[in-house]
Order: C-alpha cells, then structure tokens, then sequence
C-alpha cells in the first residue's frame, strides 16, 4: 500500500471496527441488576475508537490539503535485525503474559508492566529517562482505568495479593 493512503486507510478501518463494536451491542441482556446497562462500555469504545478514527482521516486529509503527505520513494525502510521488525511479535507475547499475570498479580500492577513494557516498545526509546516516564505513564493509566471500573461502575476488576 502507498505510504500517503495509510492514515486515510487505517482511519476507515477503525471507524468500521467501531461501528462492528457498537452494532454488537444491540444483542446484549443483563444477567443482573447493576446500575449501568451491559451495553454501556462497549458503546463507549466504539464512540472512542470512532473519534480516533476520525482524528485520524482529518489529520491526512489535512496533510493532504498542506502538500506534506509522504512520497513513496521518502519512505524508510528497518534495518534488518532491529526490535522495530519484531514489534507484533513481542506485542502478542507482552498480551499473552499480560493475561496471565492478570489473577495472579492482579489488574493494576499487570497493568503497569504491561503498558510499560508495551510503550518502551512502540517507542524504540530504551533509554532510562524514557522507560521511567513511561512508567509514569503506566501508574497513572492503570489508577484512572481502576478507579473508574471499581469506584465509579463498581465492576469487579481482578485484584492481586495486595488487594489492587
């Protein structure tokens, strides 16, 4: 695929797994009373996801319309042997480890080392200043995504030896 198409492209294809979320939700009963319908996350996703999607046609379009996409010939290509050429790869372990680590350590601190880890990666910044902002990053995602689920929906999220 043209390098000056990718954002346009992948901008559709989050807006239509979006709508595939969202239509998914019509065929959602609740098994219990809870104070929020079952329905209610997964539609919030979707409208996140359609967002991104969004941003990102409006971002190309926008390049588009400033002459600044990039030509085929400007592309970069890896060298062969970096950590860039095995990022899915690694991606797909750090998840696989993620959900194992998830009941035995519990949700925000495998949470913490997962997006840590996964940041560092998608960054290709190995740095210590960069592992430790992201780090940073990691702690405050993983308290707000708790907080909202425990405190604010009041869901059960897995919880480690340390009661978090």
């Amino acid at each position: 695929m043209k390098d000056r198409y990718k954002d346009l492209v992948a901008g559709l294809i989050v807006i239509l797994f979006a709508g595939l979320i969202y239509i998914s939700t019509f065929g959602m009963k609740s098994l219990v009373h809870i104070q929020i319908e079952p329905t209610t996350i997964p539609r919030l996703t979707a409208l996140v996801l359609f967002l991104i999607g969004v941003g990102i046609m409006i971002k190309w379009l926008w390049m588009r319309h400033k002459g600044v996409l990039p030509l085929d010939e400007e592309r970069k290509e890896d060298k062969p042997g970096t950590i860039i050429r095995f990022t899915p790869l690694i991606t797909f372990i750090l998840i696989f480890i993620y959900i194992l680590l998830l009941k035995r350590i519990g949700f925000t601190l495998s949470t913490i080392l997962f997006l840590t880890a996964e940041i560092t990666l998608l960054s290709a910044n190995f740095t210590r200043k960069n592992i430790l902002k992201n780090l940073a990053i990691s702690v405050a995602a993983a308290v707000v995504i708790f907080l909202i689920f425990y405190v604010g929906f009041q869901r059960a999220i897995p919880v480690g030896p340390w009661g978090f």
